[in-house]
């Protein structure tokens, strides 16, 4: 499970980052599993109710797409693909972000977990799904599970 998780988290991470749409990339950039050296890739991941579609860039909950924008979905992406272990702040920049971009990276990655926490029902007083480690970054809490094929 977890290297299924770790080889869709590298198939679908581009150089520079995550959904090219959210983060001032041109709209023609968007990662495409079809080109990746492995034919069977992880495309969907669940935890809890919820599962995410890496290829579609979509969240789910019980089978139901959930209106979420790309950047809260990039941040999930990243850290669901490092379950239990702690993700840095700079991590998720040099991750979502690419060189050159110039934003309000503290602001971004505030916004996009405050949005990811409000779509998953979670809290970061009592966190399910999202642990804030002070000091040092975030971390995933749920299982993940792939599954090769969404039909």
């Amino acid at each position: 499970m977890g290297r299924a998780v770790r080889r869709a988290h590298s198939i679908l991470r581009p150089p520079g980052g995550y959904f090219a749409l959210a983060f001032g990339r041109p709209a023609s950039y968007i990662p495409v599993v079809a080109d990746s050296p492995d034919p069977d890739p992880a495309r969907l991941l669940r935890f809890g109710a919820f599962e995410l579609d890496l290829e579609a860039c979509e969240l789910r909950k019980s089978g139901r797409r959930i209106a979420v924008a790309l950047q809260p979905l990039s941040v999930l992406a990243a850290l669901a693909a490092r379950p239990g272990e702690v993700v840095t702040r700079e991590e998720l920049r040099r991750e979502l972000w690419a060189d050159g971009i110039h934003v309000d990276f503290d602001a971004g990655l505030n916004r996009g977990l405050s949005a990811l926490r409000r779509v998953l029902g979670d809290s970061a007083h009592a966190p399910r799904f999202v642990e804030t480690v002070p000091r040092r970054g975030y971390r995933f809490l749920a299982s993940v599970g792939s599954v090769r094929d969404a039909s």
